[in-house]
């Protein structure tokens, strides 16, 4: 290729760059959330620390940016992970909501995002990073813990055609698998995993948690991080 035809490319793109293109960055729900085998007693209510409809841009190839409103996207992703630990759940409308009396615990959810693209001729971002924070206090506002953690996705340029937010997609799946095993093994919980709720006639042994455990990290569901969180957790019990 040229150099007057390279300058004209790089000229096109300078001239249609800029723009924001929508996209999702909603995890696959059925790999979010995995259900402990036995649950806390305790409740929880979380609220988001931002507007549900709060729309972010982020950088994308070619110059363009994409947008796309996180705490909307991963709102049914989060009660999932939070459903399962706990055996009570709640959506709270906001720090002030008159429901948080009657819960245990209650978190502040914070989302921040970051995305890039080494490409000049393709928008979709090739890496995305999430990050997540739940800000956990009691009902009456005392602060127990601040537990952080982050998600990265990458997507190649072939897996573009048919899902421009894949990247954005799986960092979210993976900041919430993360998340939900710091959760599980978090101190400000206490014995709260042992004072269980049982799912079934009897609480498995750690032995059929690790079994059960190995069998989703071997099919892929879970992330090799989420699975050492867990196992560990697991083992402390």
């Amino acid at each position: 290729m040229s150099t007057t035809i390279k300058f004209l490319l790089l000229g096109m793109v300078l001239i249609l760059g800029g723009c924001a293109h929508p996209i999702t960055i909603t995890p696959d729900l059925s790999t979010v959330g995995i259900t402990q085998q036995t649950k806390s007693s305790k409740s929880i209510g979380y609220y988001l620390a931002e507007p549900v409809e709060k729309e972010v841009t982020t950088s994308g190839g070619g110059g363009d940016n994409v947008k796309y409103k996180p705490y909307k996207d991963l709102e049914t992703g989060l009660y999932k992970m939070y459903a399962g630990i706990f055996s009570n759940v709640t959506l709270l409308s906001s720090s002030s909501d008159p429901a948080r009396s009657k819960l245990d615990y209650i978190a502040a959810v914070e989302i921040s995002t970051s995305s890039s693209s080494p490409s000049l001729f393709t928008w979709p971002p090739t890496l995305f990073t999430l990050n997540l924070a739940n800000n956990i206090s009691d009902a009456k506002g005392t602060v127990l813990s601040n537990v952080r953690t982050s998600g990265e996705g990458r997507a190649e340029f072939s897996e573009f055609k048919s899902d421009f937010g894949l990247a954005g997609k799986r960092a979210s799946q993976e900041a919430l698998n993360k998340m939900q095993g710091l959760l599980v093994s978090a101190s400000f919980l206490g014995k709260g995993l042992d004072e269980t709720t049982k799912t079934g006639s009897a609480v498995n042994s750690k032995e059929d948690q690790l079994k059960e455990l190995q069998r989703l990290y071997g099919s892929g569901l879970i992330t090799e991080a989420v699975f050492s969180e867990r196992q560990r957790a697991i083992l402390n019990q």
